[in-house]
């Protein structure tokens, strides 16, 4: 049974996790697994894979859109409590809306307030560089976003809280240790996971967006919001 208070994803168990670790060990199953990743990652794979399932989902009176992250930059930290390593991948993609910012006024003072569409991904199990089990997020952002990042500091450190606090609102059962943020010369931690948004109106004039983030070991992790259609 999953823990209490985690309502958007799954949670793997004890067993799980050190099933994976082992098979983790095993040279045939990480050939296999790289093998897996490389074929996925083909550019022409994916397109056709992509045009499938489009033409499946349209069948059933869906509209679909891919999100493909492409790598930004990684942030790491731990659990609080397990000590459990985390890496969170801050990347991006053209499906996410642009960032859009405000002016406020506060008596003399002027600032400006943003707003940081994003999606963030369940977790899922790897390792480090010596072997040891850590677990990986990504949160993607629009390309514009992590442009600004890379000329602001403070831009960067709104995409990392933003991220953090967006992981711990969907999964309260992780929190993050927050005084010991560290930024590994890397631009992306292990193999790129795709997600999709799938968007089918209703009878009432609503549509109803899911956000399918990973399909793994035959498992779906949505995220289901309504928006309201304008149009």
């Amino acid at each position: 049974m999953p823990p209490k208070g985690n309502t958007d994803g799954f949670v793997p168990t004890a067993a799980e996790m050190n099933s994976l670790e082992q098979a983790m060990k095993d040279p045939q199953f990480r050939d296999l697994l790289a093998e897996y990743a490389k074929e996925i990652s083909d550019p022409e794979n994916r397109k056709r894979n992509e045009a499938e399932i489009k033409q499946m989902e349209s069948e059933q009176g869906n509209d679909v859109k891919f999100i493909n992250p492409e790598p930004g930059f990684v942030v790491k930290t731990a659990l609080k409590g397990s000590g459990t390593k985390v890496f969170i991948n801050i990347a991006e993609s053209d499906t996410i809306e642009k960032p859009v910012s405000t002016v406020v006024k506060r008596g003399k003072q002027t600032g400006t307030n943003w707003s940081l569409p994003h999606s963030t991904t369940t977790h899922r199990e790897d390792s480090d560089k010596k072997g040891g089990k850590c677990i990986v997020y990504d949160a993607v952002f629009n390309p514009q976003a992590l442009r600004l990042a890379r000329e602001d500091g403070r831009i960067k450190d709104m995409l990392v809280h933003t991220s953090l606090d967006g992981i711990e609102s969907r999964f309260p059962i992780h929190k993050f240790d927050r005084d010991n943020l560290k930024f590994p010369k890397m631009k992306f931690k292990g193999n790129v996971h795709r997600s999709m948004i799938r968007e089918k109106k209703q009878p009432n004039g609503e549509t109803v967006q899911v956000l399918d983030h990973e399909v793994r070991e035959n498992r779906s992790y949505l995220h289901l919001f309504v928006k309201r259609d304008t149009s």
